[in-house]
């Protein structure tokens, strides 16, 4: 299962879940692509990285498209995976931390690119490299309307 989550800033420096996309890494089918609804106050919306704004996430929590908090969007995440289920992402420990999940079997893009290269380099490997320089694809080209959670979730499927 590929995996990303994108995430909010929220009092004492920490970040909260608020959008959660799970896509079949074999099929390709969307299994999760849901706001989540941070159980803390929001203090940063990182729009401009998350691309989710208070307005969007209103809304989705008027038309009841949104989980509560990140202890159900775990728990909707445990509907398409067990302990056997590897994960596939980039930097997936931070999803991995908002989620508040220990997982032994990932894939991690940003690892395997940093490894392949040599831990001597300092370069950084962020997806939108990755899927420029080794797929020939654009990802995060949104301006300042962020990144599309589903998109990269795709990509990193794809890296």
């Amino acid at each position: 299962v590929a995996l990303d989550c994108e995430m909010v800033g929220v009092k004492g420096g920490r970040s909260e879940l608020a959008l959660l996309s799970a896509v079949d890494y074999i099929t390709g089918e969307v299994l999760i692509n849901t706001f989540v609804y941070p159980n803390v106050k929001v203090v940063d919306w990182r729009t401009c990285f998350s691309g989710i704004t208070p307005s969007a996430m209103n809304l989705a929590k008027s038309e009841g498209r949104i989980l509560g908090g990140w202890e159900e969007a775990r728990s909707e995440l445990w509907k398409h995976i067990d302990a056997s289920t590897i994960l596939v992402g980039h930097a997936l420990q931070h999803d991995l931390d908002v989620l508040r999940v220990v997982h032994n079997r990932v894939v991690d893009s940003g690892i395997l690119a940093k490894n392949a290269v040599g831990a001597g380099v300092r370069r950084q490997w962020g997806l939108k490299i990755l899927c420029a320089e080794f797929l020939g694809t654009k990802i995060q080209n949104h301006g300042k309307k962020g990144h599309d959670c589903l998109e990269d979730t795709y990509a990193t499927r794809e890296v």
